[in-house]
């Protein structure tokens, strides 16, 4: 999913879509990661692994909300993604077993914005930034070759 996004395989009003699916996607990675973790015993390259998908998550969330934030001031034209669109793009990710499915249903739901101000999503994107700073920060003192390079 978040390999189309360098590639720019995505139009500009599918970015915000593929932001909020990828942080679903690494989000559930994570929790499949504690969940196998819960005897303490992980290598460094595990370690690293985790913090680099800490990290992911965290960017990804903090583009979803500055995504929303642009929307509200109007300076980033992005329509609402239709569901076709949606479709089209997700619908090879329906047949994983982990992660469930997230229909477009759950998009509309999840993303729905219009309660938060301007600001508010703007302070959400920054501290979002920051925890990948911080992940990232955590995962260089480990030690072990970061995964990213």
């Amino acid at each position: 999913l978040l390999l189309g996004v360098p590639l720019g395989l995505y139009s500009q009003e599918e970015m915000v879509s593929v932001y909020w699916y990828a942080d679903y996607c690494l989000t559930v990675e994570l929790s499949c990661r504690s969940q196998s973790s819960d005897n303490g015993l992980l290598s460094q390259r595990e370690i690293d692994r985790t913090c680099f998908v800490q990290s992911q998550a965290c960017i990804c969330r903090g583009m979803f909300k500055l995504h929303a934030a642009l929307r509200k001031v109007q300076r980033h034209a992005c329509p609402d993604v239709h569901q076709a669109l949606y479709t089209r793009r997700m619908s090879p990710l329906w047949d994983l077993p982990i992660p469930g499915a997230l229909l477009h249903e759950n998009y509309v739901q999840s993303t729905d914005t219009t309660e938060y101000s301007t600001e508010t999503l703007l302070e959400s994107a920054e501290s979002s930034f920051r925890s990948c700073q911080d992940f990232l920060s955590a995962c260089g003192d480990g030690g072990g070759d970061p995964l990213w390079l």
